[in-house]
Formats: structure tokens, C-alpha cells, sequence
């Protein structure tokens, strides 16, 4: 007779729910990145490992100047714009990993 033996770890999981509504529109990654990094921060505990992080946006429209706007911040956005734009276009042709932000890191 063969013994077996099984075990399991039981792992309780907490979830943590925060959002943020943003003084003006964008369509930045970057911005967007950092309200996240921002929350996240808020609630994360070096001793609890994490498992997983979900990000969700809401109430998009298209890109609108805002009265306040001056010209050299709009072309400022335009060239942020066009620069995610190239970005995105060669991730889809060449894979996420073909460019890398300095905050991303390379998985084996």
C-alpha cells in the first residue's frame, strides 16, 4: 500500500479598492501610470505580497483643450501624443519588449 500525502496552504487574500478622478482629460500613460503608483502606494504593505493589480479607466472622450491650455503645453501633449502613438505601434509590430521605459524591467 502506497501512502499519500497531500498539503495545502491556505493563502487569505485582501482586496483594496481605490480610485481617483483626474482634474482634466488625458490620454497619457504616463499620467495615468503615476495616479495608479500613487493608490497603490496608499495601501500596499511590504510584508503582504501582492497577487494582483487591476487598472480600469472610465469616462473617456476624445481629447479636448481645456481653456487653460496654452499653446506650448498643447504641443507639448501633441509631441507626448504621437511619441506613445510610435511606441504603441512598434510594440504591436515587434513585441512589448522591443522599448522599454527606464521604470520597466526585463522577465527572463
Amino acid at each position: 500500500m502506497h501512502h499519500h500525502q497531500a498539503e495545502a496552504s491556505l493563502v487569505r487574500f485582501f482586496y483594496h479598492l481605490r480610485q481617483v478622478t483626474l482634474p482634466h482629460p488625458t490620454d497619457q500613460s504616463d499620467i495615468i501610470f503615476e495616479q495608479v503608483r500613487r493608490l497603490f502606494l496608499l495601501v500596499w504593505s511590504a510584508s503582504v505580497p501582492v497577487r494582483l493589480i487591476g487598472v480600469g479607466v472610465s469616462g473617456l472622450s476624445p481629447h479636448q483643450l481645456s481653456l487653460w491650455e496654452s499653446a506650448t503645453e498643447t504641443q507639448r501633449k501633441e509631441r507626448e501624443r504621437r511619441l506613445n502613438s510610435a511606441l504603441q505601434e512598434l510594440r504591436e509590430r515587434y513585441g512589448e519588449q522591443i522599448i522599454l521605459t527606464g521604470g520597466e524591467r526585463i522577465e527572463d
